[in-house]
C-alpha cells in the first residue's frame, strides 16, 4: 500500500518528487522591495533567500525627512528647513525560513522565518535655510547617501505547480527596529513567482 501510495503521490506531483536534497529557484518580485528573488531550499523544509532590488520612496518619506536633519552638511546652516527630496532606493534581503505544508499534494506551503534589510539612498535633497542677513534663502539641493538597516520578520504562503517549476508566492514582513530609528517604517511586503532551476 505504501508504495501504491507512493506512487499516486509521484503522480500528482512529478515536480517535488525530482527535486534534489537542494533546490534552487530564480524568480522577479513586486512589492516593497521589488526586484530579483534567489531562493535555496533543503528537503523543502528549510529555504534561505536573497532578494535584490529597488525600493518606493513612499514608504521612506517619513524616515527621509528625518534623516534629512541628521546630515553634516545641515549642521552649518541656520534654521534648516526641510522642502523635499527625491532620488532612488537600492534594497538588499538576506533571509532563512522555515516551510510546512499545507496541501498533501506538496503544492502549497506556508513559510516564516526571520532576515535582515539593508537600503541605500541616493538621495537629492531640497531645502532652505537662514542667511546670516536673516533672510530665507532660495531653495537648494544637495546629493547625499542615507542608509537603512534593519532585522525583520515574515510570514507567507507559496503555491507550487505540480506540472511546471514555477511557485508563486505572497508575504508580509514586519521591520525589527532596534535601533530606534525615527520614522522608520514597520512592514514591508511583495509578491511574486519563481522557476525552480
Amino acid at each position: 500500500m505504501r508504495h501504491n501510495k507512493r506512487q499516486q503521490d509521484v503522480l500528482l506531483c512529478p515536480i517535488k518528487y525530482k527535486r534534489k536534497l537542494f533546490t534552487h529557484s530564480l524568480g522577479a518580485r513586486i512589492g516593497e522591495p521589488w526586484g530579483l528573488s534567489y531562493k535555496l531550499s533543503y528537503k523543502q523544509k528549510i529555504a534561505a533567500e536573497v532578494v535584490a532590488g529597488v525600493g518606493f520612496s513612499g514608504l521612506f518619506d517619513p524616515y527621509l525627512e528625518n534623516q534629512f536633519y541628521q546630515q553634516s552638511f545641515v549642521e552649518d546652516l541656520q534654521s534648516p528647513k526641510y522642502l523635499d527630496h527625491s532620488g532612488n532606493i537600492y534594497a538588499l534581503l538576506t533571509r532563512i525560513m522555515y516551510q510546512g505544508r499545507i496541501s498533501k499534494d506538496y503544492t502549497a506551503d506556508w513559510y516564516a522565518g526571520i532576515g535582515f534589510s539593508f537600503r541605500r539612498f541616493e538621495t537629492k535633497y531640497l531645502y532652505d535655510y537662514q542667511t546670516q542677513e536673516g533672510v530665507t534663502s532660495e531653495p537648494t539641493s544637495r546629493n547625499t547617501e542615507v542608509t537603512f538597516r534593519s532585522p525583520d520578520i515574515f510570514a507567507g504562503f507559496e503555491y507550487s505547480h505540480p506540472k511546471t517549476p514555477v511557485s508563486a508566492f505572497a508575504e508580509v514582513g514586519l521591520f525589527v527596529n532596534f535601533g530606534g530609528a525615527d520614522a522608520a517604517p514597520d512592514f514591508q511586503g511583495g509578491m511574486g513567482i519563481r522557476y525552480t532551476l
